[in-house]
């Protein structure tokens, strides 16, 4: 269910972050509905354990807030004084990101998109001439996103290939409608081309912003 979010600028949420409940509540309303959006185009079978995700996510946040590891003048900074690159939010999933990869050691079912799928366009990125280097974190988030608005014939492809790791024979005994192996490969190719070709023009719109 989506949560009631009144919109604040981070630097404001983290200056009043830890003496205002309503700014407590404001954050969390906004992670929580910003985990609800964007979960299934980066984790697997998380159901069970989003709860703890998006608990541990904001926890982890708050005490960094709370000790002076991150704080706010102008803009959000870090302990060392280095402004965000990116929103709280964002922050927020990337811990999820790693906290889930912590469950996953215990749980063999929970696994991360990012993971799997945004290894191959990272180092499609790399070859690319951008002034900086990439920004892993919003990489991935692009591809999560882009993987989970491809059609769903790409998506459970790319799926068995890169996540399940099943071979092209394995792939066209769960997918039967492929009329070959060659038909198959062919498909495989141009989601995987699209998928870079999407998730670099909007990584570059993203430097350009």
């Amino acid at each position: 269910m989506t949560k009631r979010v009144t919109k604040i600028p981070d630097a404001e949420l983290v200056k009043r972050l830890t003496a205002d409940v309503r700014i407590q509540e404001a954050l969390y309303n906004e992670w929580y509905n910003y985990f609800e959006t964007h979960y299934r185009g980066v984790f697997f079978n998380v159901d069970d354990n989003k709860d703890v995700l998006i608990h541990d996510a904001y926890i982890t946040l708050y005490k960094k807030v709370e000790s002076g590891a991150i704080y706010a003048d102008d803009c959000v900074r870090s302990a060392d004084g280095k402004p965000f690159s990116c929103r709280l939010t964002t922050f927020m999933m990337k811990i999820a990101i790693n906290k889930n990869r912590e469950l996953v050691r215990s749980d063999e079912h929970l696994e991360s998109l990012d993971d799997v799928n945004a290894r191959p366009v990272v180092e499609e990125a790399a070859e690319y001439p951008f002034s900086d280097e990439p920004d892993e974190l919003m990489i991935r988030e692009i591809v999560a996103s882009t993987i989970a608005d491809m059609s769903e014939r790409c998506r459970q492809v790319l799926t068995l290939f890169y996540y399940k790791q099943k071979n092209l024979d394995e792939i066209l005994d769960i997918m039967p409608s492929f009329e070959s192996k060659d038909a198959l490969k062919t498909h495989k190719h141009k989601c995987m081309t699209r998928l870079k070709e999407i998730a670099l023009q909007t990584y570059n719109t993203y430097l350009n912003s």
